[in-house]
């Protein structure tokens, strides 16, 4: 993504697709592209999943992974790499707390409570990146001055 025209392509039109297409980027491929890619996973993921872990379909069947992708997409960073780690977190976190659980009666809740303790960490740690909240230590805590850092006029 970072090393090639299409992973380009693809990162510009996802930021600003009015300026790409002044660019002479195509909009709609890379939409199309970017839409059947995606749902070429889903389908390999949704087929491994019934296919070989349940063997059947189920009614009911929802397992959460739509909420779980969440903090895994935010502790990732936009990183494949740091998304695979993140999702490699998450499961030894839910293994472990349903080992837990079973091996020593610690509450099913407690992986949700950590789930989302990493969701407010990040969104915090990035509110203070964002408007550069810190602590003077001559003068005590002090908020300097919010100031846009990304464009955000």
């Amino acid at each position: 993504m970072t090393r090639t025209r299409l992973g380009f392509e693809i990162t510009f039109v996802g930021s600003n697709d009015a300026a790409a297409q002044q660019a002479g980027m195509s909009k709609f491929y890379v939409y199309l592209l970017v839409f059947v890619v995606g749902g070429a996973f889903a389908a390999m993921g949704g087929i491994s999943e019934i296919a070989g872990a349940q063997g059947r379909y189920r009614a009911g069947f929802e397992p959460g992974y739509g909420f779980t992708a969440i903090p895994i997409a935010l502790l990732g960073r936009n990183s494949a790499l740091k998304v695979l780690l993140a999702g490699l977190f998450f499961a030894v976190l839910f293994v472990g707390g349903s080992s837990m659980e079973v091996a020593f009666g610690v509450p099913a809740a407690l992986v949700e409570i950590i789930q989302a303790l990493v969701i407010l960490f990040l969104i915090t740690a990035e509110f203070f990146k964002s408007y550069r909240v810190g602590i003077d230590v001559k003068r005590g805590p002090a908020e300097t001055p919010a100031q846009p850092q990304r464009g955000d006029d």
